[in-house]
């Protein structure tokens, strides 16, 4: 019984604080008013992804090949790309 109850106070403290931080984030968020979205701010932010993506890629190979390993299989890279761009 003694653990449920502190299993539930561990809860209830985490919640709180996971509620506050939630707060303080949306308030600075739009502490000086509601953000702007421009299709040329959008357009720049997949171009920088895109290059970001190509230059993983590139880095995937001249890693392998400066360890002297063979290059890495297309599995591979897919799990890094997937964790990159999270």
């Amino acid at each position: 019984m003694r653990i449920i109850q502190v299993c539930m106070y561990v809860c209830m403290y985490v919640c709180v604080r996971v509620y506050v931080m939630y707060c303080i984030v949306l308030y600075a968020a739009v502490q000086w008013g509601l953000p702007t979205v421009s299709t040329g701010a959008v357009l720049g932010m997949l171009a920088g992804v895109l290059s970001g993506t190509i230059e993983s890629i590139g880095d995937y190979y001249a890693c392998a090949r400066l360890a002297g390993a063979p290059p890495p299989p297309i599995h591979a890279i897919n799990r890094g790309l997937f964790i990159d761009l999270m």
